[in-house]
């Protein structure tokens, strides 16, 4: 009976110390890819391009010697950070930069590959520019902007909702996995706005207004750290950038 007592009493006080979710949390969107590099020369020649030019899977686009810089900068930057869990999307560019962050860091936690942490899924529209969406799925054009960019779901593709339905699916694991550690999780734009949504309660119009003010970055970091008295992962920094 003491015993039992003895065991009631240390759960209660460390009830006050333990959190079901991690400690810090980093989530970094993976740095430049060669996707990535092109949109940004097709929108620097306002290019009419109907199409991307690399003819690969979305999963297999791998990162730019840029990018590879930009995560050696990010990893140093960060290099004092204690990481003890890791999470990354299956994506090739996703990879790359967790193995470049974790060389630069200097560091080996235990990692994970995780299928829900994957970019957004394009349907038929994978591979077309917006020009080339225009011309070839004018209908689909127009859907987009009846339904808007948070809903609209491309056939065969996901919505921006689709993806907050799998983090919230991923936070379970999280909260098994990563309670009182200090976890990291590399992924990809919508996704990380998506964990916003999760994490913070926001509602459409605040995805979309981040996504217009702010979208993050190839390689931008966002830092949740845990407040002890709420148990609440409070927004220490958005989309910060190292290099």
């Amino acid at each position: 009976m003491n015993t039992q007592i003895y065991y009631i009493k240390i759960t209660i006080i460390l009830g006050d110390f333990l959190s079901k979710f991690p400690n810090k949390l980093f989530i970094i969107r993976h740095a430049q890819s060669e996707r990535n590099l092109e949109r940004e020369r097709m929108k620097k020649y306002n290019s009419d391009q109907l199409m991307f030019s690399i003819k690969k899977r979305d999963k297999d686009i791998e990162l730019t010697d840029k990018g590879k810089e930009q995560v050696l900068k990010t990893a140093k930057a960060l290099k004092n950070e204690k990481i003890d869990l890791v999470f990354t999307s299956p994506y090739l560019r996703t990879k790359q930069t967790t193995e470049l962050l974790l060389n630069g860091m200097n560091i080996s936690p235990e990692y994970r590959i995780d299928d829900r942490l994957r970019e957004k899924e394009w349907g038929i529209l994978d591979m077309y520019t917006k020009k080339g969406i225009m011309q070839k799925y004018p209908e689909e054009y127009e859907r987009r902007k009846r339904e808007g960019k948070y809903y609209y779901r491309p056939p065969g593709g996901e919505s921006y909702a689709d993806i907050g339905l799998r983090l919230y699916s991923f936070m379970g694991s999280l909260i098994r996995s990563g309670s009182n550690k200090n976890v990291l999780i590399v992924t990809h734009s919508v996704v990380v706005k998506m964990f916003r949504k999760v994490i913070e309660k926001l509602e459409e119009e605040d995805i979309l207004n981040i996504d217009k003010e702010n979208d993050p970055s190839n390689c931008g970091v966002t830092y949740y750290q845990i407040n002890p008295k709420t148990d609440k992962l409070n927004l220490v920094y958005y989309n910060k950038i190292f290099y």
